[in-house]
């Protein structure tokens, strides 16, 4: 409090302003204690939000999703990304990501180093990167003119980088401590979850994938089939299913031995998956059987298109040796 005059204050003022400032201290120390109770009590709703949101489902794709919206939604960024590791390319790409191009969603590959990106610099050094001002940093790449800050979280599985979470910013210096906090604590259950997801694909995919030909095997092709039939009855389309059994297989097992006859069934089925179209389904049946499924091909062109499979068949060359 300042006056003009001078002896403004006399001792009996001086001592309102006394108490006056007591009450004051007292109150702010309680709004302090108050804000740092509410964003304790947002850190932990947030957490509990995110890890809600990501335990709810197994599917990678979804998992993903899920990590950017809640963030959009919690934080309000606009500009946010996952990028996985690619180990034998030793590079970072897109996996999802809100607020980008498609082209750069697409075909921007970072390289993991030291200033090869503040994406590929966590990467490589496994610590968060903030950035209150993304154009005093030399190794900086450009996925967006507008972006001001960008602050990059590592993602972590037993002290392994899987991946880095990218969050920009058009403000600059848009991030504070407690975010980054936050994000680490985002990071953490994401990387998790990112994790489960993966080894839920994996054991996904070898439990529909014959282990020998890399082909879909019999459990798969049920799946398919009944998908198909019901598609083709409810929209009047035809499909037609092609079955293709080896003759004389046991004989050729018992003169060449198994490890032969495993080499022409992988042949055999690497051939077949390259002649057909992409929309086809080929698994295997059985033994030596395999199944090919033709939506939207009638039984005349389909029996066109076997004939031409087993000419193709017929007229190449399984190297034994």
């Amino acid at each position: 409090v300042q006056c003009n005059k001078l002896n403004a204050f006399n001792p009996q003022t001086v001592r309102v302003l006394e108490l006056i400032a007591d009450r004051l201290s007292v109150a702010i120390h309680n709004a302090q204690l108050y804000e740092d109770a509410t964003n304790h009590a947002k850190e932990l709703a947030v957490s509990f939000t995110i890890a809600q949101s990501l335990v709810s489902t197994l599917e990678l794709n979804d998992v993903l999703h899920r990590i950017l919206k809640v963030i959009r939604e919690t934080f309000g960024y606009a500009n946010v990304a996952i990028l996985l590791i690619d180990k034998k390319k030793n590079e970072l790409y897109i996996k999802a990501a809100h607020g980008y191009s498609t082209y750069v969603m697409k075909n921007i590959k970072l390289k993991i180093g030291r200033r090869k990106g503040i994406t590929g610099h966590v990467a490589a050094t496994g610590k968060l990167f903030y950035t209150p001002d993304v154009s005093k940093v030399p190794f900086y790449v450009m996925g967006k003119k507008t972006v001001k800050s960008e602050a990059a979280v590592p993602l972590k599985i037993k002290g392994e980088i899987i991946g880095v979470l990218d969050i920009e910013s058009e403000k600059l210096n848009a991030f504070s401590e407690k975010d980054l906090r936050i994000f680490s604590v985002f990071a953490s259950q994401a990387a998790i979850a990112i994790e489960n997801a993966r080894l839920f694909d994996e054991t996904k995919s070898l439990s529909l994938t014959d282990g020998l030909t890399k082909i879909a095997n019999r459990r798969h092709f049920d799946l398919i089939i009944e998908n198909e039939i019901r598609k083709a009855k409810s929209y009047s389309r035809p499909m037609s299913l092609a079955m293709v059994d080896l003759d004389n297989f046991k004989q050729y097992n018992d003169r060449y031995g198994h490890l032969s006859g495993d080499k022409m069934l992988n042949h055999i089925a690497q051939t077949l998956r390259s002649h057909i179209r992409d929309t086809d389904f080929l698994a295997r049946y059985g033994g030596e059987e395999f199944a090919i499924i033709f939506p939207e091909t009638n039984n005349l062109t389909a029996v066109k298109v076997a004939e031409r499979l087993c000419n193709t068949i017929f007229s190449t060359t399984l190297r034994l040796k």
